[in-house]
């Protein structure tokens, strides 16, 4: 089992983000609590692999970091699905969409080895336009991290590469009725600073049987899909998996053609 050592600020955790690093490791990216009457902050661990381990050799021993704390930063606490990305091996978080915002992991605050300080490398303080449609929810919330892929279609041929994330809206769908839907949707980023958003989904990513069927939470909220993870496999790079939430009770793994995936999403901004 996966043990994290436990802190006062991280005595509740919750929704863990999995970022693959180049150095072989993986960061555990996760919301801490010191209790259910706390705001809700960001916080990292990393997760690694004995160097001679053969994936057949599963189940194996992880060696897990000390939980490091994201503080000292001006923003609002309750914002926390922040999306993860690494860029040059440095550990960076994209905090607002929109209006963007990219925090940077600037190691130990050095009063307190627990706590790293973040610096803000880029804060728009005026939004874009998005074509993502408002009855969806017009506040565009963290899923997974952001991870670097091919987008292997023509007119997003600007750059080899992007980042692209998978997010979460909140909307009331229903006039007149106050239950919140969640939706996922597709976002990628410019491959460098300031990692602008580069194009998204203009409607959410769903299938029928995923909105039907008993609601999760009758009083408030019907249906949620919750993105999580995104990876690639090494040998297929044309394609994209990511994992999701359904119902807050199940979970799923989607694969999806890049070049279908980017042809359906709008260019927003130019990265040069």
């Amino acid at each position: 089992p996966l043990v994290l050592k436990e802190y006062q600020f991280n005595h509740l955790q919750e929704d863990p983000r999995l970022l693959a690093r180049e150095d072989g490791s993986v960061a555990i990216v996760y919301t801490v609590k010191e209790s259910l009457f706390k705001f809700p902050k960001q916080s990292y661990c990393h997760l690694r692999l004995p160097d001679n381990q053969a994936p057949a050799d599963f189940p194996v021993d992880l060696s897990v970091s000390d939980t490091t704390l994201l503080d000292g930063h001006p923003f609002d606490p309750s914002q926390k699905n922040w999306i993860p990305l690494e860029y040059q091996k440095e550990l960076f978080f994209i905090q607002s969409v929109n209006p963007l915002v990219v925090l940077q992991h600037q190691g130990s605050n050095g009063s307190d080895p627990k706590v790293a300080n973040v610096k803000v490398v880029y804060e728009d303080k005026i939004g874009v336009s998005l074509p993502w449609k408002s009855e969806y929810g017009s506040f565009i919330r963290g899923g997974s991290p952001a991870v670097l892929v091919k987008p292997h279609h023509v007119a997003h041929r600007e750059f080899s590469r992007y980042y692209l994330s998978f997010f979460h809206s909140v909307a009331q769908l229903q006039p007149g009725n106050s239950l919140r839907t969640y939706f996922m949707g597709a976002v990628s980023f410019c491959p460098l600073p300031p990692f602008r958003v580069h194009a998204m989904s203009t409607h959410p990513i769903l299938h029928e049987k995923y909105y039907d069927g008993a609601w999760v939470e009758p009083r408030r909220t019907d249906y949620v899909m919750f993105a999580i993870g995104v990876l690639q496999r090494p040998n297929d790079p044309e394609h994209v998996y990511v994992s999701f939430g359904h119902q807050d009770k199940d979970g799923y793994l989607a694969k999806f053609h890049l070049g279908e995936l980017f042809a359906s999403m709008e260019i927003v901004n130019s990265c040069n």
